[in-house]
């Protein structure tokens, strides 16, 4: 029997989730709607992730973060769903760490991600 699994995430900056998935090439929308599992059992998701087998998987606020809500038998992205919040985890991290940069007057000279995927992110700052 298949049934719907949330993950709790510390993602809670809407904007910045949306900017995640299109940086990895997902295709998403920001509507708020069911999303439909096994035998048509039904979560509220604002976040919908479009899969190519029509059973998507979808973000929901709960008051404080973003869960990743996902039926794990259908399941069709090209990593595991571990890995998949790895990656969004990461990406997400780099581009808050980038926006502060910026809000305290730094510049992203570049983002390097190693062989181990690590990020090395090089910043400055020029005073004058």
């Amino acid at each position: 029997m298949s049934h719907f699994t949330r993950i709790k995430t510390s993602i809670n900056d809407l904007s910045t989730l949306q900017s995640v998935l299109t940086q990895l090439n997902l295709s998403w929308e920001k509507i708020s709607t069911p999303i439909q599992g096994y035998q048509n059992q039904t979560y509220n998701a604002e976040v919908i992730i479009h899969q190519s087998n029509a059973i998507d998987i979808g973000f929901a606020f709960n008051r404080q973060s973003y869960e990743l809500i996902a039926d794990k038998s259908f399941w069709r992205q090209p990593w595991s769903m571990e890995s998949f919040l790895d990656k969004i985890n990461q990406v997400y991290s780099v581009q808050l760490i980038n926006k502060e940069l910026r809000n305290i007057g730094f510049s992203t000279v570049s983002c390097v991600n190693s062989e181990q995927d690590i990020i090395d992110v090089i910043a400055e700052k020029w005073i004058t």
